[in-house]
């Protein structure tokens, strides 16, 4: 198991109502118990919206 340990995001650009967004989110790395993620959120026509990047804390067993 693995909680949230903190987490920032960078709003881009703004949606409007009836945006379709996509996001994707990549591990870029886990060190022991530790790990990085970014997620980027775009509309479906390419646009970057917003950038998102967690880190988590997994529980000790």
């Amino acid at each position: 198991m693995s909680v949230a340990r903190s987490g920032q995001v960078t709003f881009l650009r703004p949606a409007v109502l009836g945006d379709e967004l996509v996001a994707r989110a990549t591990e870029r790395g886990r060190f022991g118990r530790n790990g990085i993620y970014d997620v980027t959120v775009t509309r479906t026509d390419g646009v970057v919206i917003a950038e998102f990047r967690g880190q988590s804390r997994q529980a000790q067993s």
